[in-house]
């Protein structure tokens, strides 16, 4: 599944998964609801391509 990160200009520099740092996490690293992102880029498609509201 393609997460169209690169087409908004987003970097994912490192993700937390169940305590675990992958730090420069390869395109073929899985991104699971309940991981911490640690990003580069525009705010407005960080927000737009990545945060999970709850309602």
């Amino acid at each position: 599944m393609n997460s169209e990160l690169r087409d908004a200009d987003v970097t994912v520099l490192a993700i937390q998964k169940e305590g675990e740092i992958i730090p420069n996490p390869s395109a073929r690293t899985k991104i699971a609801l309940g991981d911490k992102l640690i990003c580069f880029g525009k705010l407005e498609n960080i927000r737009n391509k990545i945060c999970v509201m709850s309602t």
